[in-house]
């Protein structure tokens, strides 16, 4: 996620809360930052993690193995 496509977007809890995931802990400075100014410390801090927000984690972890499958036979 960017800060451009997901961070300024959402909440300023919501992205201290990323920063907590991956960082373990945020920087004390973080708390008193402008939300413009977050959403850019979590892309930058974030980026080469590999997190995902909650939504899109549970999409990434379906497999496709579990949906239902149509036989061709009653497609026809």
């Amino acid at each position: 996620p960017t800060a451009e496509n997901y961070f300024t977007k959402v909440s300023k809890p919501r992205i201290l809360e990323a920063l907590t995931e991956v960082k373990g802990a945020t920087a004390p400075a973080w708390d008193k930052a402008k939300k413009s100014d977050l959403a850019g410390i979590a892309e930058r801090e974030i980026a080469q993690s590999g997190w995902l927000p909650a939504l899109l984690r549970k999409a990434a972890c379906r497999p496709f193995a579990r949906w239902p499958v149509i036989p061709r036979r009653a497609i026809a």
